[in-house]
This record gives C-alpha cells, sequence and structure tokens, in this order.
C-alpha cells in the first residue's frame, strides 16, 4: 500500500467492525476506505478469513452503510499495531455508491 496523506475532511465519523467474540469503533485516522474494503490500524491482531460486519457512519451519507465483509490480511506487531484488510461481500448498489463517495473522501497513513 502506498503512503496517504491522513484525513483531516471528517469525511466520515466512526467504523465499527464486529463479530460474535469482538466489536471495535475506530475513528477517523485510523481507517482507510475503499470502494470493495476497508484497511484499519488496531492494537489487537485478527484471525484471517474471519467474517465480519462493519457499519460505517458518515455526515456524508444519511444512513449507516453495513456490509459483511472477511479479513484477508492482518499485519504488523504489538508494539506498533497492526493493519487488518476486510473485503466486503455481496455489496448492495447503493451500499456501493455510499462506499464510493467515502473512499473518495478517504485518505489514510499508517506509517508502516
Amino acid at each position: 500500500m502506498a503512503g496517504l496523506k491522513a484525513d483531516t475532511s471528517g469525511a466520515f465519523e466512526t467504523v465499527s467492525a464486529k463479530n460474535h467474540e469482538i466489536s471495535l469503533a475506530l475513528l477517523p485516522h485510523q481507517v482507510a476506505v475503499r470502494k470493495n474494503g476497508i484497511e484499519f490500524l488496531s492494537h489487537r491482531r485478527f484471525p484471517l478469513w474471519r467474517e465480519v460486519v462493519v457499519q460505517i457512519h458518515s455526515p456524508s451519507v444519511p444512513t449507516p452503510v453495513e456490509v459483511r465483509g472477511v479479513i484477508v490480511d492482518c499485519t504488523g506487531d504489538r508494539y506498533h499495531g497492526f493493519v487488518a484488510s476486510v473485503i466486503f461481500l455481496n455489496i448492495a448498489p447503493e451500499q456501493q455508491a455510499a462506499l464510493q463517495q467515502l473512499a473518495e473522501a478517504t485518505t489514510v497513513d499508517f506509517g508502516m
């Protein structure tokens, strides 16, 4: 992943990733929204191929976007944090449009 500038646009508020065991509320500077997934910085490692539900809240999107995804990568260490990548599954057209809008407004540098 190429280094990108930190998002200061306020394009979105928080992103939540949850499954049966964990629930995270992530701040905008911890998340890079893509049109088909997200990358986020976490203090813990996630097992690969774990299915998660991601909920994105943004002032630019009237209702929260909630999609299912799979963790396809999680790299890093316990000292600097982990960057987890989630690919979304079965995205509805209206969700795809909202994600595209958020992806265009999002720039994050995890510094790894």
